[in-house]
């Protein structure tokens, strides 16, 4: 029981890192008047592991809960063969695939 505390504990840490960095980028990435930029320049899940020191394996389990939660938003396909993440400001507002 005590082993699966601290693996829960460390897969929040996890998702909380993760979630900060992509906050951190897409904040980088909005337009000028605030708009959500196409999703060609959301972040590549290779660039939010690379910044958290883990595996795009593991970068993509932690941003598929982020998706689950609501939290973040993920292209429908994938662009340049990479996976696209943003984070939902708004519950209500979702951008559709382009």
């Amino acid at each position: 029981m005590q082993k699966e505390a601290v693996k829960t504990a460390r897969s929040e840490r996890q998702v909380t890192q993760v979630y900060g960095v992509l906050s951190t980028l897409c904040a980088q990435r909005y337009g000028p008047d605030g708009e959500i930029p196409p999703q060609s320049a959301w972040p590549k899940t290779r660039d939010i592991a690379d910044l958290c020191d883990i595996s795009i394996y593991l970068s993509r389990q932690v941003l598929l809960t982020l998706v689950a939660r609501c939290k973040v938003q993920v292209t429908p396909h994938s662009i340049n063969n990479s996976l696209r993440w943003f984070i939902i400001e708004n519950k209500g507002t979702v951008v559709q695939g382009e």
